[in-house]
């Protein structure tokens, strides 16, 4: 089973509706029902809509599949060794 989209996580979690978040974005209901079932992609302006709407709580990396800020700088390795510096 594929984990829930994080929009529609982030609805579950706050007891709100599609249509209430599709109101807030000024889109159809359809459109945010696209985006949670994987079969669009929001456009760039509305991810940054949608991480205000949610406080931050849904990035946009989630939003297109990568992971998160904080977890992909730890998962980040150099291929610079400690002893090594960039010239």
């Amino acid at each position: 089973m594929e984990p829930m989209h994080p929009l529609r996580t982030y609805r579950h979690r706050h007891g709100i509706t599609l249509a209430a978040v599709a109101a807030q974005l000024d889109v159809v209901p359809s459109t945010v029902s696209r985006w949670e079932n994987g079969v669009r992609v929001p456009p760039i302006r509305m991810m940054r809509r949608i991480v205000n709407l949610t406080n931050g709580e849904v990035s946009a990396e989630s939003l297109l599949g990568l992971p998160a800020s904080d977890q992909e700088q730890s998962n980040y390795s150099s291929p610079v060794g400690p002893e090594q510096s960039v010239a």
